[in-house]
């Protein structure tokens, strides 16, 4: 194939300012690839390391491998100079040369969100990511994040049930996702529209130090970043630094004071980003000033909340005085059975049935046995 020396090349390193280096001083992939052994060992900008990598790997065996792996797996490569290459990263830097990825790109003309927040994240987080991403991805929205555990996993997943696209940025090679909990999600995110997209080559370990250079992927092939939960200090706000730094703007949903994993989020709104308080207002400020772009926006999310979007029955169906009781005593906030009935000073028995009736109502859930949520109501009528 025509890419196959850059595809080579972006195997062998993606050290930026190195394959710059190489550029300018051999002119072109190809020539890189050509170079004999006792050149490469003399080139001054290289490391020792460096050098003795590409020598190596300089050879026909090599490239044969890059192509067989590239059709066995169904992996695409998309380099700098493909009009396919993502448009939202060239101005960048630290631009990668090259792009392996699996099913499709994000779309240049669709609007996209990078979605980020803690692997261990609380019961709020989960469900503020739930409500957040379903509604902006039956916007049209493309939700973008790093397929980990936690949030990220949760922002794919609920794009994926609001029928919306789902993009994976990869600390490892395609084929390699981590952490192999996600494989399943990795495969129904290609499935269903998605995809997939990694600068490291095929079958590249997920090493630590790859992560926090993955994440000025997520926020550059966004228009904008969300943060759910974060730490203060934390890969989340590796990814928000490079937000800042590419310009993007940064939106943040607000974190109770006592949660630490809120601190790092409602540090970013002292400092300036903007609170996300509802999907509908972030969808319209991604879709900015475009009203055209805005109106196809709403008009793809009606179907989505006609099938029966949060609180459509509840609406319907006001709760009883003491189902307000323990409505109240939950809110989002995931508590004991026992520490209901130490709060609302109702029976167990009683409460039982209470917490039953919720349930079936849809106002509360019960994550794990015996812990109790209230549910994310979107109308919630009369309460």
């Amino acid at each position: 194939m025509s890419d196959c020396y850059q595809m080579w090349l972006c195997a062998q390193t993606q050290n930026i300012s190195v394959i710059r280096e190489l550029l300018a001083y051999f002119g072109s992939a190809q020539e890189v690839f050509r170079c004999r052994k006792e050149e490469f060992l003399e080139l001054p900008f290289l490391q020792e390391n460096q050098k003795r990598k590409l020598a190596e790997a300089a050879s026909e065996k090599v490239l044969e491998k890059l192509e067989r792996d590239r059709n066995r797996f169904q992996v695409s490569f998309v380099w700098k100079e493909d009009p396919e290459f993502p448009g939202r990263l060239l101005s960048f830097s630290d631009c990668p040369y090259g792009l392996f990825y699996q099913g499709r790109l994000p779309e240049a003309s669709a609007p996209a969100l990078a979605v980020v927040g803690a692997r261990a994240n609380t019961f709020y987080g989960a469900e503020m990511t739930r409500r957040f991403v379903r509604e902006l991805a039956s916007y049209g929205i493309g939700i973008i994040s790093g397929l980990a555990m936690g949030i990220d996993g949760i922002a794919h997943r609920e794009a994926l049930e609001a029928e919306g696209k789902t993009f994976g940025i990869l600390g490892s090679g395609i084929g390699t996702p981590y952490p192999k909990e996600n494989w399943n999600l990795y495969y129904r995110m290609l499935e269903e529209g998605g995809g997939v997209l990694s600068e490291y080559a095929m079958g590249a370990p997920p090493l630590k130090q790859h992560f926090p250079y993955r994440n000025r992927l997520i926020s550059g092939l966004s228009d904008g970043v969300l943060v759910v939960e974060a730490k203060e200090r934390s890969g989340t706000m590796l990814t928000v630094d490079h937000a800042l730094q590419q310009g993007k703007d940064v939106y943040v949903i607000p974190g109770r004071l006592s949660d630490v994993c809120s601190l790092g989020c409602n540090r970013l709104i002292q400092q300036g980003a903007k609170p996300a308080l509802s999907p509908e207002e972030l969808a319209q400020e991604l879709a900015g000033e475009n009203k055209a772009l805005y109106e196809m926006l709403k008009k793809e999310k009606t179907a989505s909340v006609r099938k029966g979007g949060f609180g459509e029955k509840n609406s319907k169906n006001p709760l009883a005085s003491d189902e307000k009781i323990v409505y109240a005593c939950l809110r989002l906030d995931l508590k004991h059975f026992d520490a209901i009935v130490d709060e609302t000073g109702y029976r167990p028995s009683e409460l039982a049935g209470i917490l039953l009736s919720l349930e079936t109502g849809g106002w509360i859930c019960q994550p794990v046995p015996n812990y109790y949520a209230a549910v994310y109501q979107e109308e919630k009528g009369s309460v």
